[in-house]
């Protein structure tokens, strides 16, 4: 079953890299919101998802954290 990812990053953050590669990878499509210079929405991102760094990672509409919990979720099956 296909899912849809959106990711919000900075150009910068190693983390974010290290997500959209691990996607990448994967060969799964996703959106990516680019928040460099956009603080007052990625604070507004950050309060609607509850996630307080960058990357935030939503799958299928929930946020499931950033990279760390993105391979948790792909090592669970979650992913595919």
């Amino acid at each position: 079953m296909a899912k849809e990812i959106e990711i919000y990053t900075w150009t910068t953050c190693p983390f974010c890299v290290q997500a959209k590669a691990h996607l990448n990878s994967k060969g799964l499509p996703f959106t990516e919101y680019v928040m460099d210079g956009k603080d007052i929405e990625l604070n507004a991102k950050k309060r609607e998802y509850d996630h307080w760094t960058v990357p935030i990672v939503v799958v299928d509409g929930v946020c499931i954290g950033g990279a760390t919990e993105l391979r948790a979720l792909d090592r669970a099956g979650g992913l595919d």
